[in-house]
C-alpha cells in the first residue's frame, strides 16, 4: 500500500534504462542473445510490477462517480494500443532501425515517468501491518476481498498467459 506512483516511476527508469542497454551493446558489437533474454525477462517483470501499481493507483486517482468514463478511454486506448503498437512499432524500426526503435521505446519510458512525477495524487501511506491483505502471491500481498483479489491475480499473469498455456488459466483463489 502506498508510494504506487514511485514504484510506477522507479519501473519506467528501468525500463527505459533496460533498453538502452540493447543499442548501446549493439553499437560495442557486444550483444548477446543471453543479454536480449535479460533485457526481455526483467523489462516484462517491471512492467507486471507498474501494472499492479497502475491499477491501484487508478483508484487514487479517478473520483469513484467517473471510474466507469475513465475506465472505458483507458480500456479503448489500451485497445488501440494493441491493434496499431505493432504495426507502428515496425514502421519505426524500418525507419530508425532496431536500436532506434529501441531508444525510442525508453525515450517513452522516460515521458511516462516525467508525466507519472508530475501529478501528485492522495495516496494513503504505507502501512507496516497490511491491513486488508491476504497471503502473498508470489511474493506480492493483494487484497484479501475475493474479487479483488482475482482481478490483481489476472493483471499479474496478464494475457500473454494464454499464448503460453493454448488457453485461459483460471486460478484458485479460494
Amino acid at each position: 500500500r502506498g508510494r504506487r506512483r514511485q514504484t510506477m516511476i522507479a519501473a519506467d527508469i528501468g525500463r527505459a534504462a533496460l533498453l538502452c542497454t540493447v543499442p548501446v551493446a549493439y553499437a560495442l558489437d557486444a550483444l548477446t542473445l543471453e543479454q536480449l533474454y535479460g533485457v526481455a525477462f526483467v523489462t516484462g517483470a517491471l512492467t507486471v510490477v507498474f501494472g499492479v501499481s497502475d491499477a491501484s493507483l487508478f483508484v487514487a486517482i479517478v473520483r469513484r462517480e467517473r471510474f466507469a468514463e475513465a475506465s472505458s478511454l483507458l480500456n479503448g486506448s489500451r485497445a488501440f494500443s494493441f491493434v496499431a503498437g505493432p504495426a507502428l512499432a515496425g514502421a519505426l524500426v524500418q525507419v530508425l532501425s532496431a536500436p532506434g526503435a529501441l531508444l525510442l521505446d525508453a525515450a517513452s519510458y522516460l515521458g511516462s515517468g516525467t508525466l507519472l512525477a508530475s501529478i501528485d495524487p492522495d495516496e494513503p501511506p504505507p502501512d507496516s501491518e497490511r491491513a486488508g491483505v491476504d497471503r502473498p502471491f508470489f511474493g506480492i500481498y493483494l487484497p484479501a476481498h475475493s474479487e479483488n483479489r482475482q482481478s490483481a491475480q489476472r493483471s499479474l499473469i496478464g494475457p500473454e498467459e494464454r499464448f503460453l498455456t493454448g488457453g485461459m488459466v483460471e486460478l484458485d483463489t479460494g
